[in-house]
């Protein structure tokens, strides 16, 4: 069994985010960690459903067959267990996450408080912080 948590930096003026991923074993050691740049993310729910999406594209591409996916995003976390339709406008990053969520023997989903995920959150944060960076020196070697 394997934990994942997730989290994003979302910025809405660029409509861009980082996810941060976060994986661990039972024992709580470290298997994998990633931060991924999305871009044309119109809102913080695109952006957080989005992280959901990516934590649970790493874990399959480990190879990992039990897991529980722990975030602070109630509203997401609230929809992807219901196998009821989702007709909101999200309707394609929930289905998205469902359908890689079938690929596992086991898949939770459980809301945690902020506290509770603060290394996802710290890895999606430097992402940003990163992308801002790299943003800078690219744009300081333009003519």
């Amino acid at each position: 069994m394997v934990k994942i948590n997730v989290d994003v930096a979302f910025d809405k003026v660029a409509r861009s985010s980082v996810s941060g991923v976060v994986v661990r074993d039972s024992n709580g050691q470290l298997l994998g960690s990633c931060i991924q740049l999305n871009n044309a993310i119109a809102s913080c729910f695109a952006a957080e459903a989005q992280a959901v999406i990516q934590g649970l594209a790493f874990v399959r591409d480990l190879g990992c067959r039990r897991v529980i996916l722990e975030s602070n995003f109630l509203t997401v976390i609230s929809k992807l267990p219901s196998n009821k339709e989702d007709l909101s406008v999200f309707c394609p990053y929930i289905s998205e996450a469902r359908g890689i969520s079938r690929n596992f023997a086991l898949c939770q989903f459980i809301f945690t408080p902020r506290g509770g995920n603060v290394v996802a959150h710290r890895l999606a944060h430097l992402g940003k912080l990163l992308n801002l960076i790299l943003s800078g020196l690219r744009k300081s070697q333009l003519p």
